[in-house]
C-alpha cells in the first residue's frame, strides 16, 4: 500500500542496516493501485509482497505464493456506512451498493457475507475508488476500510459512520503476511532466511521506538497518509 506506520518494520530493517547485516540489498516499492501486488510477486517484478490472507485463495488456485510471516495478528480490514444509513451488519447490505476490491484483500469481506447467507447476486458490487469519497458523496452505501485509518480520517471530517468488522462475525484472518514464492524459497533459501530475519528485527525495532519510526516515514518515506 502507500507508505505509512502499516510497514513501519520493513522502513526500520532499511533505515537501521538490518538488511544490509544480512548481505541484503533491498528496494522498497510503494504499492501501485494500477497493479496486482500479488501478481508483482508471482511475475518476478519483486521478489517478496505483503498481502493479507487473500493469498489462500491464489494458492488455491495454483499460484505459486508461499507465506513467510504473519505480521498482523488479526486482519484491520473493515466494512463502513454512514450512521444514518441505517447499514449496522452484513444482513442489511442486500441490495446495497458496496464498494472493495475484488481479488485482492477481499477474503475477510466474501467470508463475513457468505456466513450471513448474502451472496453476491444480493448486493451491488461496486470497485474500490481507494479514498472515502463515494462513501462521503453518497455514491455508494458500503465501503471497505482499514480500522487504523479510514474510521479516523471520516471522523475528523465530523462524519459518524457504523463499523462492520468480519471479526465480529467469527471471521479472524491474519492481516498484513510476508510472502514469496516457492521459486524463490526453493533458488534461494538462505535469502529467504535472511529476509524474514532482517524484516522481523525491522518490526521489533520500530514497536519499541515509534516516535522514531514515525519521524523517519515522514521525513524520508514522505508519507501523504496519517501514519
Amino acid at each position: 500500500w502507500f507508505h505509512s506506520f502499516q510497514f513501519a518494520g520493513y522502513y526500520m530493517a532499511q533505515e537501521k542496516g538490518f538488511y544490509k547485516e544480512e548481505g541484503l540489498d533491498v528496494e522498497l516499492l510503494e504499492r501501485n493501485p494500477c497493479k496486482n501486488n500479488i501478481e508483482q510477486v508471482v511475475n518476478s517484478e519483486a521478489e517478496y509482497g505483503v498481502a493479507d490472507s487473500t493469498l489462500l485463495l491464489y494458492r488455491a488456485k495454483a499460484k505459486p505464493v508461499k507465506l513467510i510471516a504473519a505480521i498482523f495478528q488479526h486482519s484491520p480490514l473493515v466494512f463502513i456506512s454512514k450512521k444514518d444509513s441505517g447499514i449496522y451488519s452484513p444482513y442489511e447490505m442486500k441490495g446495497k451498493r458496496v464498494s472493495f476490491q475484488k481479488g485482492l484483500e477481499d477474503t475477510p469481506y466474501l467470508t463475513m457475507l457468505q456466513s450471513a447467507k448474502i451472496t453476491e447476486s444480493m448486493y451491488e458490487y461496486r470497485p474500490l475508488d481507494f479514498t472515502t469519497g463515494e462513501l462521503i458523496r453518497d455514491e455508494v452505501d458500503v465501503t471497505s476500510a482499514y480500522l487504523s485509518n479510514e474510521p479516523y480520517m471520516l471522523k475528523e471530517k465530523n462524519i459518524e459512520i457504523n463499523i462492520i468488522n468480519p471479526l465480529n462475525y467469527g471471521v479472524d484472518f491474519y492481516g498484513d503476511t510476508l510472502f514469496t514464492t516457492d521459486k524463490e524459497i526453493e533458488t534461494h533459501p538462505a535469502r529467504v532466511e535472511a529476509f524474514k530475519k532482517a524484516s522481523l528485527k525491522g518490526w521489533d525495532y520500530a514497536l519499541s521506538n515509534v516516535d522514531e519510526t514515525i519521524e523517519v516515514i515522514k521525513t524520508v518515506y514522505k508519507s501523504k497518509r496519517r501514519i
